[in-house]
């Protein structure tokens, strides 16, 4: 009778059965894994980048249309409120409304501007949308790209005449 194998015992079996060129890709020596270790130090490295300048928010705003999130969009941005707006559409919302569970198919609003210009955003929001309680919902941005993150925070810095 055969003994038993550990699960690590299991696993170096099928690992040496395994073709040569497939094991080379498990290799930390190889130059396959040191490439993917590089772009995530990158990637952490952009995460953990730190803020300089004006504190900055994304928004998030469902509407109802293209065509509303179109006005919302270009009102925010030619005011200086927002720096961009993305419009994606084709999202479905679960939401309780009146006591009772409804459906919508929306579109998706993201806002990024700086934070100070939140309160100001929901404002104008809240007037041009045809919703009785929009969804209007502020994160932090706590890092990303230094270059695109000063471009928002120069994009929403009202210019003084």
């Amino acid at each position: 009778m055969r003994p038993a194998l550990t699960r690590l015992q299991c696993w170096r079996t099928s690992f040496a059965t395994l073709p040569k060129s497939i094991q080379e890709y498990r290799s930390p020596s190889r130059s396959w894994h040191r490439g993917v270790h590089e772009r995530s130090q990158a990637l952490r490295a952009m995460a953990e980048a730190t803020l300089e300048g004006p504190s900055l928010s994304m928004l998030h705003v469902t509407v109802p249309s293209e065509e509303v999130g179109q006005q919302i969009a270009g009102a925010l941005v030619e005011g200086r409120l927002a720096a961009c707006v993305n419009i994606i559409p084709g999202i479905q919302s679960v939401y309780m409304w009146k006591g009772k569970v409804e459906r919508d198919e929306e579109h998706l609003l993201v806002i990024k501007t700086q934070s100070t210009l939140v309160p100001d955003v929901a404002a104008r929001v809240k007037a041009l949308h045809p919703y009785v309680e929009p969804e209007v919902v502020a994160l932090p941005i706590s890092g990303g790209s230094a270059s695109y993150l000063a471009w928002v925070a120069e994009c929403t810095t009202h210019k003084t005449a």
